[in-house]
Formats: C-alpha cells, sequence, structure tokens
C-alpha cells in the first residue's frame, strides 16, 4: 500500500508540475502576461465567473496556478472553498462549454486529493446522474472511471440503468451507459455483485453484457468470485467474451495478488496463439496494459501473424480505388512493442537521472501502462 501511495503521489506531482509548466509558458506570451497579471489579484469565486463566462482561458491558467499553489502550502480550507465555488457553477451555469471548462478544474481537485476533493467527487457525481448534455455525462463516467472510488458504484449503477444514457449521440459511439459500466471496473471488488447483476440484466444489450460487463469484471481484481468467473469464461465463452475478458484482465493486471498475476500471464500467453484473431489482438493490448517490457519476446511472434484483411481505398494519386492488404494483429503487436520499448527508455532515463550528482533538479518520470 505504501509503495501505491508512493507511485500515486509522485504521478500527482508530475500532473501538477506539467499543467504549472504549461501554464507559465503560456504566460510568457506578452498579451496572456499582461491578462496574467491583471487577474493575479482577483478572488478565487472572481476567477470562477470569469471560467463560466468572460475570458475563460486566463481565468482557467490563473486558476491552475492557484491550486498549485494552495497544494504545496496544504492549504486544505482554500481548496475545499475553491471546489464548493466550482461545485456551483457547475450545476448553474448555461452553457455546456462553460460547464465543461467548470469540470476540468474539478478534475485537478480530484487528482490532488486533499481538501476539495470529496466535493469535487460529488458534484461529478451529480454531472452524471443530472446534466442534460451527453457530453458532459459521458466525460463524468470517465472521471469517475479514471479515480475508482467504490462510493461512486450506487451512482454508476443508476447511470448505466438510465435510459436516457442509452443512445450514442458522440463521435466516439461510445455511450454513457458503456462509460458507466466501464467505470464500475475501476471500483474494486465492491463492484462485482453489481456486475454480476447487470451481466444479466436484459435491459442492456448482449453486447453489453458480453463485452463490456466482462471486461469490467476482469479489471475488478477480484480473486475470489470475479477472476473465478472470468476465467470460465475465457475457457467456455464466446470470441467476444474471451477477447473482452483477455482485454480486461490486462486493464486490471497491476491490481492483482503477485499469485493471481501468474495465472492472468499463462492465459494472455495461450491467448496470443489462440485460433481467433479478435482474441490475439486482445492479448496484445493486454500485454501492452501490463506495461512491463520484458514482455515484449511475447509479442514479437505476433509480428508475423497470417491473419490478412483486404480494404479498398485510394491510391497515391487520390483518384482510383486499389486493393490493400491489412493485417490488424501485426499492427497491433507492432503498436505495443513501441509502447514497451518507450517505457524501457523512460526507465533508463530514470535510472540515469537517479544515478546523477545533481538530483534535486530531476522531475522523475512514472511508467502509466
Amino acid at each position: 500500500m505504501r509503495t501505491l501511495r508512493f507511485g500515486f503521489d509522485t504521478v500527482l506531482a508530475l500532473t501538477l508540475c506539467f499543467l504549472l509548466a504549461f501554464s507559465l509558458c503560456r504566460a510568457e506570451e506578452p498579451s496572456s502576461d499582461q491578462t496574467g497579471e491583471a487577474l493575479s489579484g482577483a478572488s478565487d469565486a472572481e476567477l470562477v465567473d470569469m471560467l463560466s463566462s468572460a475570458q475563460p482561458e486566463e481565468a482557467r491558467d490563473v486558476l491552475l496556478q492557484r491550486m498549485v499553489s494552495y497544494y504545496e502550502n496544504e492549504q486544505n480550507d482554500q481548496m475545499e472553498a475553491l471546489a464548493s465555488l466550482l461545485s456551483a457553477t457547475l450545476k448553474e451555469a448555461s452553457g455546456e462549454e462553460a460547464r465543461m471548462r467548470v469540470l476540468s478544474r474539478l478534475r485537478t481537485l480530484l487528482w490532488v486529493g486533499r481538501g476539495g476533493a470529496d466535493t469535487a467527487f460529488h458534484a461529478v457525481c451529480h454531472t452524471l446522474l443530472n446534466d442534460p448534455s451527453d457530453h458532459l455525462r459521458f466525460v463524468a463516467a470517465e472521471m469517475l472511471r479514471d479515480f475508482g472510488r467504490a462510493d461512486a458504484i450506487p451512482v454508476l449503477t443508476e447511470a448505466a440503468l438510465d435510459e436516457k444514457n442509452h443512445s450514442p449521440e458522440m463521435a466516439h459511439m461510445f455511450s454513457v451507459r458503456e462509460a458507466a459500466i466501464s467505470a464500475l471496473g475501476s471500483c474494486g471488488p465492491e463492484a462485482v455483485p453489481v456486475l454480476l447483476e447487470l451481466r444479466s440484466n436484459e435491459k442492456l444489450s448482449t453486447n453489453q453484457r458480453n463485452m463490456l460487463v466482462v471486461s469490467a469484471l476482469a479489471r475488478t481484481a477480484d480473486e475470489v468470485v470475479a477472476l473465478p468467473e472470468v476465467l470460465e469464461i475465457i475457457d467456455v465463452g464466446s470470441v467476444p467474451e474471451v477477447s473482452a475478458a483477455v482485454g480486461g484482465l490486462g486493464g486490471g493486471f497491476r491490481r492483482y495478488s503477485t499469485e493471481a498475476q501468474a495465472t492472468i500471464m499463462d492465459v494472455i500467453r495461450a491467448a496470443l496463439a489462440h485460433p481467433s484473431r479478435h482474441v490475439r489482438h486482445a492479448a496484445c493490448a493486454a500485454v501492452e496494459r501490463i506495461g512491463e517490457p520484458a514482455n515484449i519476446p511475447l509479442l514479437e511472434p505476433l509480428l508475423e501473424d497470417p491473419h490478412m484483411e483486404l480494404s479498398r481505398q485510394y491510391d497515391e494519386t487520390n483518384t482510383e480505388l486499389v486493393e490493400v492488404e491489412l493485417y490488424p494483429v501485426r499492427k497491433r503487436a507492432e503498436l505495443a512493442i513501441k509502447e514497451l520499448s518507450r517505457i524501457a527508455e523512460q526507465r533508463e532515463r530514470v535510472a540515469a537521472s537517479a544515478a546523477s550528482p545533481d538530483r534535486r533538479l530531476h522531475i522523475p518520470s512514472v511508467d502509466i501502462p
């Protein structure tokens, strides 16, 4: 637990440093610098008001610097007050873009995890259940997935069963309902009973029950009920179910015990040689999500995967359609190897920097599969 907390703190520090550096770079432009000076004396309430109306970009940058300052100085009361202002504005602002900017600042407070975090969390839950915008409800569900709090389970369950969340209307074609089901997988073992009920709920489509729910079950890292269920699905389930189960095990891999991880790796090795190219594709993605460069040799045989598809595309002159050979499993393996190689290089840089005598100036990097 101490190791996990250290990793979270490091990610948090990196996130805040990156955001602050980005905002400071913007402030180097003459117009932004002048605006920043003009807004530096504004109160938090004034900045939040501007965030939802005029000068949203400038107010956003100054608010970010305030949050970093509050975090560094452990000013939890100020952060709580700011979270309350943002939460009230999120409910009252009329424009979708304005509410999205406020929701983004609440995400920062949730990452910080100190003063205001609970207030921000409840505001995100309220958005998921009540905001009129499909887009904002979708983003709220993804935020709850990212933070994986067990107390989000009732809210996510309600969202998953709400008919207004059923029809996708956004370009990514992933509905709010599906985002909520996926988010339940990040909530830990407490979500398993809910997911098992959803798996038999006729209100959900067959595809949602067989893929999203199975993937979410695998990501809960529950070794008593969920893992045996997922392993049985991999033994006797349909190809879509097996693909979802393998991908989910890769997504939740780091939360499992060492013994369970060994079992999961055996499953993924077998999946890399599965007769179905869909399962092999999912297994490549699972290896990438695990994020361990030592697993690259497992992927190398897939660079010669035999599955081939034909597609008709325009030629180089953009005038004539020609047949093109595609190898989706090979491509997925190639992308996974590139990502794992990047992680390996990143670790080497961190190790070299840690050995440097001037360590105080170094901000460590963290592998996030």
